[in-house]
């Protein structure tokens, strides 16, 4: 990495924070662009900023005495000087893009609110039913290929035979961290993303839930609950259980947003601290 793509990564980031201090000052609340801002920011400016001053100090070694990922990355690609340099470039080009377009689109065309409301029921049924069903077999098709992986006994990733895996969901996930570090193959990589469709499918699903009558609100609740359960499944096998915490959180997170009660919100959000470090410390 040169010190001209360092010397660019600080500029955007100074941009980018005194861009979302304006937008402050303009009364503009908190929405999309400032979640794009943070993105842009920690993934462009702040990654970079990581990569030159980390390595070769104490910092580089994350709290379970791993390598902190950005760094093995780096190292894997080996990526030259001018490609960081080009790489930043074409950063400020993509922020410059998307922050012109986001302008010119809210300046000169009139955009109707999104009502939510509006939308029937039977439409979010189909949509969130078709979104689970295709999750749910791409799940299946996707972990029935350690169907036939085992270990032997004396390892930690052994399995008893005698355990019920028909579609192989509990081997994918327990081998996930085996295919994350290299050690273990794993085809129709495509259906990992097939599966994430049922977040919108379980958020569709809920939401006809609350619109409808009793005895259909228990069933649609299940059925975004199953949803939800294929995607916690995926996520668990690609990425291990601090970003499983994340997912976990989200709901409660959501709904704690919406609370009126100061009282409840701060409980609620103290509990779900306290879940995410016992999470994030469990072995």
């Amino acid at each position: 990495m040169t010190s001209q793509s360092l010397i660019i990564a600080v500029i955007l980031l100074i941009c980018i924070v005194g861009f979302e201090i304006w937008r402050r000052y303009q009364g503009q609340t908190f929405g999309l662009l400032t979640v794009a801002n943070a993105v842009f920011a920690l993934n462009f400016c702040v990654s970079p900023l990581l990569l030159m001053l980390l390595p070769g100090t104490r910092f580089e070694t994350g709290p379970f005495g791993h390598k902190l990922f950005m760094l093995p990355i780096a190292e894997t690609f080996g990526l030259s000087g001018d490609d960081y340099l080009k790489a930043s470039m074409m950063t400020v080009f993509a922020y410059g893009v998307m922050i012109g377009a986001y302008t010119l689109v809210f300046r000169y065309k009139r955009l109707a609110p999104l009502d939510s409301a509006a939308v029937r029921v039977k439409w979010l049924v189909v949509l969130g039913s078709g979104l689970a069903l295709l999750a749910i077999v791409a799940l299946f098709l996707y972990s029935a290929q350690f169907q036939m992986v085992s270990y032997p006994a004396a390892t930690q990733y052994h399995i008893d035979n005698a355990f019920v895996d028909p579609f192989g969901i509990v081997k994918m996930m327990k081998y996930g961290g085996l295919v994350r570090g290299g050690h273990l193959d794993a085809s129709l990589g495509f259906l990992q993303v097939i599966i994430m469709w049922g977040v919108p499918a379980m958020m569709m699903l809920s939401t006809a839930a609350l619109m409808s009558k009793p005895v259909w609100r228990w069933v649609l609740f299940a059925a975004a609950t199953i949803a939800w359960l294929t995607v916690l499944a995926r996520v668990y096998h690609a990425s291990g259980r601090k970003e499983l915490t994340v997912i976990l959180t989200m709901v409660p997170l959501a709904i704690l947003l919406r609370v009126r009660s100061l009282k409840l919100a701060v409980l609620g959000g103290g509990a779900l601290l306290i879940f995410g470090f016992l999470m994030v410390l469990a072995r």
